[in-house]
């Protein structure tokens, strides 16, 4: 099937692009690489990154309490978790890694409300966005709550170091990972052995890493790292397979130096 033509529009920024998606909601572009989905913005989210850590389960059983997305981009990811979780009275820790922070007039003319149970995320967000990113010495976290239950931080950080320079057993831990950067060939630093079994540490056992890439050089590694991995059907009219990763087992695969040293 041919790629569509698809809108595009230029932004305040020369080296960003918006462009319609197939399903009406709207994604970047930088170098000619898309931030989501040509086929649609927002089924890519919900159903890679929602549906994939069981957001879509009505008893709420299973669903994640604390997220960790390393790549925040636009914060659509951000704003239709934490929307999904406020329509189901749900708690939600959400906490991004970022690097290259895109300006809060770039992110306003994407329409990040749409289908949103509660629109006004979106202003709520951007407004604080804004004010983070005008300040004259850059913030390393911005740190915002809805209410008690909501919360979101996004960490201003290179997402290599923060994932491998921690002493392993220190870490964070989440109960899921989106993981989102660009692909292996346009961030390859971030698909490395090292990078996933730092997420590896950081996921509560059982939690599940989502991402959009089905490599399968990708799939060997997080094998490596740990993890237990799953091809499954990708949104309607979209990428035919995506990857949900699994840490099955508490052990560390791969010891430190320090355990390697002790025996």
């Amino acid at each position: 099937m041919p790629i569509p033509v698809r809108e595009q529009i230029s932004t305040i920024d020369p080296s960003y692009c918006i462009e319609v998606t197939d399903d009406g909601s709207r994604t970047l572009l930088r170098d000619g690489n898309r931030f989501h989905s040509g086929c649609g913005a927002i089924a890519e989210c919900d159903w890679v990154y929602l549906r994939g850590v069981g957001m879509n389960d009505e008893t709420y059983e299973d669903w994640p309490r604390s997220i960790l997305e390393v790549g925040f981009g636009t914060g659509m990811a951000m704003l239709r978790t934490i929307d999904r979780a406020l329509s189901a009275g749900q708690p939600i820790e959400y906490v991004a890694l970022e690097n290259s922070p895109i300006s809060a007039q770039i992110l306003e003319e994407l329409k990040l409300d749409r289908d949103l149970q509660r629109p006004e995320l979106v202003p709520w967000f951007l407004e604080r966005w804004d004010h983070c990113l005008r300040s004259t010495t850059l913030t390393p976290e911005l740190s915002l709550a809805w209410d008690a239950q909501t919360k979101v931080s996004v960490i201003f950080t290179d997402a290599v170091a923060w994932l491998t320079n921690q002493k392993p057993g220190s870490e964070r831990k989440f109960d899921a990972v989106y993981f989102d950067p660009f692909d292996p060939v346009i961030n390859p630093e971030l698909w490395q052995t090292e990078v996933l079994q730092g997420l590896w540490r950081r996921i509560n056992l059982g939690g599940r890493l989502v991402t959009y890439c089905v490599q399968g050089e990708v799939r060997r590694s997080l094998q490596r790292a740990g993890f237990e991995t799953h091809r499954v059907p990708g949104p309607p009219f979209g990428k035919r397979q995506v990857l949900i990763a699994t840490k099955l087992a508490a052990e560390d695969p791969v010891p430190s130096d320090d355990q390697n040293s002790s025996g």
